[in-house]
């Protein structure tokens, strides 16, 4: 899950940042602070059988992990201008992708 992890940092970072910019650093939104209670700590009593359990996932996970590559390939064929051209929103064309995707999987 770490370079998934690191993504969803990558984009949210992003989108601050994007923000930040947009309004020239300065809060625009609401100075009102909320009354909400203090965190509490949660104490969780567990076995030896749940403690073995982790520990095994823990293992599981190191050993696989290790041996793991990722290739991501850029979609270059077309983008966002040629779904506008065509007056196709977004989450139809996602949708419509789905569909053919299992259609090719699947065969119907």
């Amino acid at each position: 899950h770490a370079p998934f992890d690191a993504m969803v940092m990558v984009n949210i970072s992003y989108y601050v940042d994007e923000k930040v910019f947009q309004n020239e650093g300065r809060w625009k939104g609401s100075e009102k602070v909320r009354d909400i209670p203090l965190p509490e700590e949660l104490v969780f009593t567990v076995d030896e059988k749940v403690l073995n359990d982790i520990n095994q996932a823990k293992a599981q996970y190191l050993r696989e992990a290790s041996d793991l590559q990722i290739a991501a390939y850029a979609f270059t064929s077309f983008g966002k201008k040629l779904t506008k051209k065509k007056m196709l929103h977004p989450d139809t064309f996602i949708q419509l992708a789905l569909q053919l995707a299992y259609y090719r999987l699947h065969g119907q």
